[in-house]
């Protein structure tokens, strides 16, 4: 085989292999907040027309309850939004970003800002884990009024580290995909170097 045409197959085999991982790699979950906008709006929207109940408290209730129906559809959803307040927090800056799609909630973004503020003071641990919210507010329940500053100390810097522990966990999640796709490019390569020697 000459050595032009097998240094082009292998550049091309390459960029293939680059833009698969660039795909896996990708952060595609705005598909997920697409499809969250419409029945958003149908909760907001139902919610709305009966103005003696309180409103934001019952919408916290009924996304809440959306959102747990969803990961159970899409169990992928939690990957990206881990709870409702960081979803709700997504949706809510779509909104004020101007996006095309999100625009269809421009109405009703005071209530959901709202919701998400009733849901945040429920779950103020949001952006950890389930597990380590648990942790966080078995900790919380030790306060007294003699040790509250030392408790609220505690709680602090193990929030901060269990954030810092979810940020390494992606990150090392990141770099063993990253990994495992230079193995697998390797493997290919080493089977195409033997076939063309054969």
């Amino acid at each position: 085989m000459d050595a032009a045409i097998f240094l082009t197959i292998y550049i091309l085999f390459i960029l293939i292999t680059v833009a698969i991982e660039i795909y896996i790699l990708a952060n595609n979950k705005l598909k997920y907040l697409r499809l969250s906008y419409r029945p958003i709006k149908a909760i907001c929207d139902d919610l709305s027309k009966d103005v003696s109940l309180p409103c934001s408290k019952i919408i916290s209730n009924e996304l809440n309850r959306f959102y747990n129906e969803y990961i159970q559809e899409t169990p992928q959803l939690k990957k990206f939004y881990s709870n409702v307040v960081v979803w709700l927090d997504a949706v809510i800056f779509r909104i004020d970003l101007g996006d095309k799609r999100a625009s269809i909630l421009t109405p009703h973004v005071q209530s959901l800002k709202q919701a998400r503020d009733l849901l945040a003071e429920e779950n103020p641990f949001n952006k950890c884990e389930k597990y380590q919210q648990g942790i966080l507010h078995d900790i919380e329940k030790i306060k007294t009024s003699d040790n509250e500053i030392i408790v609220q100390n505690i709680i602090n810097r193990t929030y901060e580290e269990f954030l810092r522990m979810s940020s390494d966990i992606k990150k090392n999640n990141r770099l063993n995909i990253v990994s495992i796709a230079i193995g697998i490019i390797g493997v290919f390569v080493s089977i195409f170097m033997a076939i063309i020697q054969i």
